[in-house]
């Protein structure tokens, strides 16, 4: 196995798969599994070169992206108790309301 850095991510590199950022690829570059961070680092939002996060907020103003944090922070709030695991809920409306807390 050879292991590598490229802009900080690691990259690990064996005959069977690539593991990039926590994810396996094999080689047809298919996911195969995952270690990725469910409310940090979702999977589904960090294909390509940025994070999904990271352009929503360039494509705002302040004002709006703020309004962005603070309806997402409400919608896990409020539907929480519904969900199966209702702590990774919590812990996503914690992840918006920490960045809109570092924006005032």
């Amino acid at each position: 196995m050879l292991n590598r850095v490229f802009d900080g991510v690691s990259v690990n590199d064996s005959r069977d798969a690539i593991v990039f950022d926590g994810v396996s690829i094999n080689d047809s570059r298919t996911a195969i599994s995952t270690t990725a961070d469910k409310v940090n680092h979702p999977s589904h939002y960090t294909t390509g070169r940025i994070e999904c996060i990271e352009a929503i907020r360039e494509s705002m103003t302040t004002v709006e992206y703020k309004g962005y944090l603070k309806g997402n922070v409400m919608k896990y709030l409020w539907r929480y108790q519904l969900k199966e695991d209702p702590k990774e809920d919590l812990e996503k409306a914690a992840w918006y309301l920490e960045r809109l807390i570092e924006l005032e």
